[in-house]
């Protein structure tokens, strides 16, 4: 998930690559506690701070970042 994302949050584009201060973790898009999958299709990178901003939501992938 963390090569396929290229070691960015999907939603703001930061990497700890370029910035030492950046934790990334795995999200569930449809979130755990709503039934969502733990799969390869339903994880993204999102960095701490939208991980965060993003709690329970079923927000989308942003494309192209």
């Amino acid at each position: 998930m963390y090569q396929r994302d290229r070691f960015r949050c999907v939603f703001c584009g930061r990497s700890p690559i370029s910035d030492l201060t950046v934790e990334l973790h795995v999200d569930h898009v449809v979130p755990f506690v709503r039934s969502g999958e733990t799969a390869l299709e339903n994880l993204q990178t999102l960095c701490s701070k939208c991980n965060l901003g993003k709690a329970d939501r079923d927000d989308v992938r942003q494309p192209g970042v």
